[in-house]
């Protein structure tokens, strides 16, 4: 990454920038894995409560 630097100020701000979008970019990845798991635990959840539910005798006449 070879950057010109016209003077000190402008190369900072640059690489700082550099850095926030880096972080940026991290963090927005491990929301999208916090949101894809958190999903995924839910959908785990409701499928074992729905399963519970079929093998209910009261379940099964109110669904009949």
């Amino acid at each position: 990454m070879a950057v010109k630097k016209l003077d000190g100020r402008v190369s900072r701000n640059y690489d700082q920038r550099l850095k926030d979008e880096e972080y940026y970019s991290i963090k927005y990845s491990k929301i999208e894995l916090l949101k894809k798991t958190v999903f995924e635990k839910i959908t785990d959840l409701i499928e074992r409560s729905n399963s519970k539910l079929e093998k209910t005798s009261w379940w099964k006449q109110k669904t009949k």
